[in-house]
């Protein structure tokens, strides 16, 4: 299973998703969205811009969990 960083990555910046909506030039409900983990895909603009205002790699924002021993 793929589960995104953001609220982390968010949290050591200090920053809210307003803050990432804002400075990203998204719409608060997709970073909501998308930090909620609610989402199945993405479209590489918005990770683009998530990207760029953070300042990390799409590789900073995922994680790989297995998911195989969970019943």
């Amino acid at each position: 299973m793929i589960k995104n960083r953001l609220k982390v990555l968010l949290a050591e910046r200090d920053m809210n998703l307003s803050d990432l909506a804002e400075l990203a030039g998204l719409h608060y409900t997709t970073v909501r969205r998308f930090a909620g983990d609610v989402v199945t895909s993405i479209h590489k603009d918005t990770l683009s811009k998530v990207c760029k205002a953070l300042g990390v790699q799409p590789g900073d924002l995922f994680i790989y969990k297995d998911d195989s021993n969970e019943q």
